[in-house]
């Protein structure tokens, strides 16, 4: 099960994810999310994310791709010692890194 938890101000929208992002929680991740990108920052708060999978990262990735196309921004905070090993084996935090220096 995930739950998402939205707090918003002027331009900002801050996301708590809570639970897991997988196969069966990545479409209703989709819907409320990436519906937020047009706002020029985005944090996404993965502080009580328990589990992430292959379909998981991808959203998060589509994410990146459109805060970038959009020329917002995000950041990822939050992250557990376990979700930081497979961002940073996947290589997501590379692919931030890149995207934003242009």
């Amino acid at each position: 099960m995930l739950h998402i938890e939205k707090k918003e101000s002027k331009n900002t929208v801050c996301f708590s994810i809570s639970g897991v992002l997988d196969i069966s929680t990545s479409d209703y991740f989709s819907e409320i999310v990436l519906q937020k990108v047009p706002l020029n920052e985005i944090v996404l708060d993965l502080s009580n994310l328990t589990f992430i999978d292959s379909t998981g990262i991808g959203v998060i990735l589509e994410l990146i791709y459109q805060v970038k196309e959009r020329s917002a921004s995000l950041q990822i905070i939050g992250m557990n010692k376990e979700i930081e090993e497979i961002f940073e084996t996947i290589g997501v935090s590379r692919i931030m890194e890149a995207l934003q220096r242009g």
